[in-house]
């Protein structure tokens, strides 16, 4: 931790894909992308706008599709899934795993079912059981659309990124709106060192989705890294219109900013940050270190003071301290 630049907390088709192969002595080369497919299999048309919702990140408003929705019998397990996946791609993971085991077992016989209660496994990481659930499924519907993202997921994590990106490529190909897909298969594109390309699937995915907050956050991320601080600020800026609460975006625009000498943007971004997680030491830093960039070194010093008050055993605060006395004398 240093006083010139602040620690950010962790936080992983109409764009013409092209596909990867592995050649020996060459790494991953490009071959052209195949032919469109047959058309993607259908759902009910009660359900159509909660899987276009999901494919979004738009949770909020399957959750009140979802709520809205007066099932027939038939569909009460595929609506239980989706509910689970919800969940799942919220962050809430244990209401999702409880939801899903309320269910019975006739209702683990449903394919959406298998796949949804899969990607909580996946987050738990419990992977050779999510991994067995997945590929019943892709053995019984090879396209089934929730089975191929988990999996995809799971290949990605596994290191298996050719995997991956095929899946991610078939999902995009059938379904143009999956801004989810995008997001993840422009993950892969990174692990791959396709930056650039996966830039492209960043922004595709917020232009396409703005309220998929990952998209933004990834795609500023990658700004950041990129040596573009100006564009990186202008565009946590605009994610923050959709998502003010977002942590990774205020960490963004504060590293930017300070980069481009905004300091008061700086400050302000850091002290939102702290006023929700004043739990976190980092938090404190962070905000030391705009204020000491805006020139006010009292401040960054009583905040540091708070702050080894309430976490008295961590070193990188007492050095960023010494640091900021030694500056000043």
């Amino acid at each position: 931790m240093e006083a010139g630049g602040l620690v950010q907390s962790e936080s992983v088709m109409t764009v013409t894909i092209d596909r990867f192969v592995l050649v020996p002595g060459k790494g991953l080369v490009r071959l052209a992308a195949a032919d469109g497919s047959e058309p993607p299999p259908p759902v009910s048309d009660d359900l159509r706008p909660v899987y276009l919702a999901l494919r979004h990140g738009d949770l909020a408003r399957a959750r009140s599709l979802l709520d809205a929705l007066v099932p027939e019998p038939a569909e009460l397990n595929h609506v239980a899934a989706l509910r689970v996946f919800a969940q799942m791609l919220a962050g809430e993971l244990t209401a999702a795993h409880d939801l899903a085991l309320q269910l019975d077992e006739q209702a683990f016989a449903h394919n959406t079912v298998r796949s949804a209660y899969a990607a909580v496994l996946l987050v738990a990481g419990e992977n050779e059981e999510a991994a067995r659930l997945l590929e019943e499924v892709l053995n019984e519907d090879p396209r089934h659309e929730i089975a191929r993202y988990v999996y995809a997921l799971w290949r990605a994590q596994s290191g298996e990124l050719q995997s991956a990106h095929d899946l991610l490529v078939s999902l995009c190909r059938d379904y143009p709106d999956h801004a989810l897909a995008r997001l993840q298969l422009g993950q892969v594109l990174m692990a791959a060192g396709d930056v650039a390309r996966a830039g492209t699937l960043f922004e595709a995915a917020i232009d396409g989705a703005p309220m998929l907050a990952q998209g933004w956050e990834r795609f500023a991320s990658l700004l950041v890294v990129g040596g573009q601080p100006q564009e990186a600020l202008l565009v946590a800026k605009r994610g923050l219109s959709w998502h003010p609460g977002s942590r990774p975006l205020l960490e963004i625009l504060a590293r930017s900013a300070l980069a481009v000498g905004a300091f008061d943007i700086a400050v302000d971004a850091t002290r939102l940050v702290l006023a929700t997680c004043d739990d976190d030491p980092v938090a404190f830093a962070n905000y030391a270190v705009a204020l000491t960039a805006a020139n006010r070194r009292d401040s960054a010093l009583v905040t540091l003071r708070d702050a080894i008050g309430r976490f008295p055993n961590d070193d990188p605060l007492r050095q960023l301290k010494s640091e900021i006395e030694g500056a000043t004398r």
